[in-house]
């Protein structure tokens, strides 16, 4: 039931994102048919894409989401502290570049980890806008409204 929920949040949130252009199509009707009809395909794609992911911007995606999540800077450490990829420094200026964060690679750790964190902290609301946490049993994904709606559009275009 849970499960069921969290599917039409997001089938709701995705529709509403591509309101837009459906205004562009004479066939307006036609088009929300078709976004209404395959919404559920595009998603599950996504889902089983994520899940098959094995690459770093899987767990960058999961920091981000649940460090815009965090009530302050110190929280939004602690998340990315309690990730096991970010134990060494060099993966924290990986990350750090990932976010376009520009990090002198001699800083210490602690030094490192306080930058990302205020940066993620004051960018929390378009991280909580860009991701989507969504439940797929016991499995969580976390997804890109844009980008299933760029998915669901690029469909319908071909």
């Amino acid at each position: 039931m849970e499960e069921r929920v969290y599917k039409e949040n997001l089938k709701r949130m995705i529709l509403e994102m591509a309101q837009d252009e459906i205004s562009n199509y004479s066939s307006q009707k036609g088009v929300q048919k078709y976004f209404e009809g395959n919404i559920d395909k595009i998603i599950n794609e996504n889902i089983k894409n994520y899940l098959d992911d094995i690459s770093v911007n899987k767990i960058y995606s999961k920091i981000l989401k649940r460090g815009s999540s965090q009530e302050n800077v110190q929280s939004v450490a602690r998340v990315i502290k309690s990730e096991e990829l970010f134990k060494s420094k060099n993966e924290l200026v990986k990350f750090a570049r990932y976010l376009g964060i520009n990090v002198n690679a001699k800083s210490s750790y602690t030094q490192t980890l306080k930058r990302i964190s205020n940066y993620i902290y004051l960018n929390r609301k378009e991280y909580s806008e860009k991701y989507v946490l969504y439940r797929n049993g016991d499995e969580e994904c976390i997804l890109e409204p844009e980008k299933i709606k760029l998915d669901l559009i690029e469909s319908y275009k071909s």
